[in-house]
Formats: C-alpha cells, structure tokens, sequence
C-alpha cells in the first residue's frame, strides 16, 4: 500500500531555511577572532535574519521583532569599522584595474600608500559583540519555528517590493546621489535575500527576479564603497602628497559613479515594472 503523501506548508519549508541560516550564523560566531573571513559570514547571514524579520514582522504574540532587529543593527556596527577598512583599500585596487591611464593609476597609487590598514592591529571584543548575538539568535530560531502563516510571508514580501520600488523612485528622481539610494541598497538586499527563503518552497519562482536583484544589489554596492573612498579622500586632501592625487581620484571616481547609476537605473526599470499585487501574485 502506498503511503498517503504527507503535505507541507509553504512556510514551513521556508522555516526551515531560516532555520539554516541561525546555524550558520551561530557556528561561525563560536570563533570569529579565528578566521577573519568569518567576520564576513556573519554580516551577510545577520543580513539575511534582517531581511527575513521584515517578511514576519507582523507576528502576533509576544515576539517583537523590532528589538531582535536592533540586537542585530548593534551588531553590525560594531563589525562596520573593520568592514570598512578593507573595503577601501579593495574598492582603490578595484578603480586601479578599470583604468589604463597612467596618471589614474599612479594618483591610486599614491592614495593606496598613505592609507594604513593592519588587520590584526584592529582588535575586536568578540565577547562583547558574539554574546547578544548568540542569545538573540536563539530567540529568533525558536519563533521561526512557530511561523505557520503563509499570509504573512505573502504580506511580507508584497511589503519589500513595494518599499524598495519606491526608494528607487525617489532616488532615480536626481542627478544627486540622496539618502533614499543608501536605502534603496538595503531593500533590494532585503527584498532578494526573501525571495531566496521563499524559494525553498517554491524552487524557481522568481529566478530571474533574484538574478536581476542581486546584480542590482552589486552595482549599488559598489556605489556605496566609492562613496566611502570618495570620504576617506576628503580626510587625505590636506596631506600635501596627497592633494593632486585625491584630485585625479575623486574625478576618477565620480566618472564611474555617473555610469554605475545609469546601469543601476535602467536595471531598476526592468526590474519593477509590475505592482506589488502583480509581483506577490504567483505565490499559493
């Protein structure tokens, strides 16, 4: 006798994968002073819980979500200032290999000499850091299992498109790079990372959806690491052997921007066209 097919609910599934990340999360935070590339890890992962808060965040009950979200904001602060430092000097070697001009690349140079970055000389306290993030991360694995509400996911990712759609609005609206950009970053991660734990239930569902944003989400991105070198510019500007390099730079720099954000636009386009009943409506 065959056995009677046993069914799943879609959010169960898509539990489950939260379930992984929280692991993934708690074994790299066991020890992160270890391997520096763990730092990494737990930035995107913590990344992931956020964006998975933000499909749920209508739970009912004693869960608020917002203080678990603040728990993890806290935390990536503190990992933001060693982050930043070696985005600097990657996004400079970066910029070094986009261009042929001799000029471009020795005034890099020049910017790439003065700028110090000693990994091991940056110190964290990792008791300080790993401890609430350990005792969230615990609370937060116990209420995903208690998701139940296909609804609510389905809400929820209505929800981030339409945020995302319109920071994107707002920030393609000038030829500034305004605050709503900064924003707009964030909810294409958050919207991209969803719909990654949504097709744990729906395998294929929005493939080229997810592609397109996590492309989006690169060139934003990159936006971002050299809005930080274009500040850390203005901090060596002063320095005398600095001054025409960070000139030659910063030119160089918002040459690349220009173009990053039309590609970013247009991406943006094809991206949200259909409204957020549209975008939601292929789910059950």
């Amino acid at each position: 006798m065959s056995q009677p097919e046993i069914y799943i609910r879609p959010s169960v599934a898509i539990s489950r994968s939260v379930i992984a990340v929280i692991d993934d999360l708690q074994q790299h935070l066991q020890y992160p002073e270890r391997e520096p590339r763990h730092v990494h890890r737990i930035r995107v992962d913590i990344k992931r819980l956020r964006a998975w808060l933000r499909l749920i965040r209508n739970k009912s009950g004693t869960f608020h979500w917002r203080t678990v979200d603040n728990y993890f904001r806290d935390g990536m602060k503190m990992l933001s200032a060693k982050r930043d430092a070696q985005v600097i000097l990657e996004t400079l070697k970066w910029l070094e290999d986009k261009t042929n001009k001799k000029n471009e690349q020795s005034a890099i140079q020049v910017i790439r000499a003065h700028i110090q970055f000693d990994p091991a000389g940056q110190a964290m306290d990792w008791e300080t850091i790993k401890s609430p993030l350990v005792d969230i991360a615990e609370t937060l694995k116990r209420q995903t299992l208690s998701v139940d509400s296909d609804d609510m996911i389905k809400k929820g990712l209505k929800r981030t498109y339409k945020r995302a759609r319109d920071y994107g609005k707002k920030a393609f609206s000038t030829h500034t790079i305004p605050d709503e950009l900064h924003q707009f970053r964030k909810w294409v991660k958050y919207l991209c990372f969803q719909i990654g734990f949504i097709q744990a239930s729906y395998p294929g569902l929005y493939e080229q959806m997810r592609n397109r944003l996590d492309k989006l989400g690169n060139r934003l991105g990159r936006i971002h690491d050299l809005i930080l070198v274009q500040e850390k510019l203005e901090q060596l500007s002063p320095i005398e052997n600095c001054s025409v390099a960070s000139k030659v730079t910063r030119k160089f720099i918002d040459k690349k921007l220009g173009t990053l954000l039309k590609r970013s636009h247009r991406l943006y386009q094809k991206i949200f066209i259909s409204s957020p009943a549209e975008f939601t409506g292929h789910i059950a």
